[in-house]
């Protein structure tokens, strides 16, 4: 899927403390496609194996796992990168060449300006993650949506040369360019 196990499970430890052992139930519960369902079927899971409320962020973040498990099986890893949410806590995926049908890279200048809107944490920490556009007005929708609870949403720009761009598809109406993880290294806050 990946993702890498030993960070995931780091973070739901922190999270949850020994509740976290409810994500493992998830796993062995959901492990392939048959076992898969629609909302109900995870309710029914759910109220079987935990006294917490669907309105709990244990819920949220379990529920979450397995929707990845259900995109994952659905429609491999770009899937699961594509429609995964970080906020509720999803695992961190790591997509590369391998994990994606081909697509339209060859449409981007050899060198292409790209943007990001993302936390000042993250552009502090230049630990950027894959997913980047090349519209400016996405990336500041993003910032400002995705921060709109805190004043540290910015946008920020940089350069990517063609050969570092994992996957691109002309008909995102984000424009997501998904780039090679660890590929930026130098981006500048612009301002938006």
């Amino acid at each position: 899927m990946c993702i890498d196990p030993f960070s995931y499970s780091k973070k739901l430890v922190i999270e949850f403390n020994e509740e976290a052992i409810i994500f493992n139930t998830v796993l062995e519960e959901f492990n392939s496609v048959e076992k898969i369902g629609d909302h109900t079927t995870f309710s029914y899971f759910w109220n079987k194996q935990s006294t917490k409320s669907t309105e709990s962020k244990i819920f949220n973040w379990a529920y979450e796992l397995y929707n990845n498990l259900m995109r994952f099986f659905s429609g491999g890893v770009l899937e699961l990168y594509t429609f995964k949410q970080a906020e509720w806590g999803a695992p961190e995926v790591k997509i590369t060449k391998d994990h994606v049908p081909p697509s339209n890279i060859d449409l981007l200048e050899e060198k292409h300006v790209i943007y990001r809107g993302m936390s000042r944490e993250e552009h502090a920490s230049k630990d950027y993650r894959q997913s980047w556009t090349i519209d400016l007005a996405t990336a500041i929708r993003f910032a400002r949506d995705t921060y709109s609870d805190e004043p540290s949403g910015i946008v920020v720009t940089a350069v990517i040369d063609r050969d570092d761009v994992v996957y691109y598809d002309k008909n995102n109406n984000e424009h997501e360019v998904i780039v090679k993880s660890g590929s930026i290294i130098d981006a500048r806050e612009i301002k938006a």
